[in-house]
């Protein structure tokens, strides 16, 4: 609390405006030279903008207040768990979570508890899936009392922890899981049958597409016409944004 505090007031102190509607944001605005955003994580600190002249300005003022063993990285190669690639003529910028995904694929045993569940008749389809639908969707109440398998098993008894992690790629990288997963948290206090092969479901795409994720365009992406536009007339932060983009 108190090194948010001493971080809030230092960034503030520089011309920078926290952002009403996530507290570790903040972004500075120069008509002449151009805009910087920060965002922050414990002692994790993010930076981007359009001029190279502000940034370097804000990196020597962290070094002179804070300490002058700061580490820089001039790429993102990673954040929180998300793997960040720019291309090299910046005009993209992809984000995903491979690691996280096969972290968790390696802590379930999957290949382990799977050809448990199989057996030898056990094949490709049987570890991943192309969509997390399947047919006993169309009718729940008619299995919902159908014994769960070995695999199914192992889902239920790490519920919990499974949802965490998918509930994080969620809000980071992978928002196509939310539909599917908003259903299985449902049971997160005795998850049913229907909540467990959600999960499994959502497990078995993941392992399909387990370096999927978001890729950011320069020009004519969704962020840029479908949020950043219609919320920049409420946040003026934001508003700046797509005045100098």
């Amino acid at each position: 609390m108190l090194f948010s505090k001493t971080i809030s007031q230092f960034f503030q102190q520089l011309g920078y405006t926290r952002s009403r509607s996530d507290s570790t944001l903040f972004t500075k605005h120069d008509p002449k030279r151009g805009w910087v955003m920060v965002t922050l994580f414990v002692d994790d600190c993010l930076l981007t903008g359009t001029s190279d002249e502000m940034i370097k300005e804000l990196r020597q003022n962290l070094i002179d207040r804070f300490s002058d063993k700061l580490t820089w990285n001039s790429r993102v190669t990673s954040f929180l768990g998300v793997a960040c690639k720019q291309s090299d003529d910046n005009k993209t910028f992809t984000m995903s979570a491979g690691a996280k995904v096969r972290d968790l694929m390696e802590k379930l045993k999957w290949k382990e508890i799977t050809l448990k569940r199989g057996g030898a008749k056990t094949g490709r389809k049987e570890f991943t899936a192309p969509t997390p639908w399947c047919a006993e969707f169309s009718n729940i109440k008619a299995n919902e009392n159908r014994t769960l398998d070995y695999r199914q098993e192992q889902i239920k008894n790490q519920f919990r922890t499974i949802t965490g992690t998918l509930i994080y790629l969620s809000i980071t990288v992978r928002p196509d899981l939310c539909p599917y997963l908003n259903k299985a948290c449902r049971g997160q206090a005795d998850p049913k049958r229907l909540h467990i092969v959600l999960v499994e479901r959502l497990l078995l795409y993941l392992n399909h597409t387990v370096d999927h994720g978001l890729v950011y365009r320069a020009n004519g992406n969704l962020v840029e016409t479908e949020i950043i536009g219609p919320l920049s007339r409420q946040y003026p932060e934001l508003k700046r944004l797509a005045d100098t983009k």
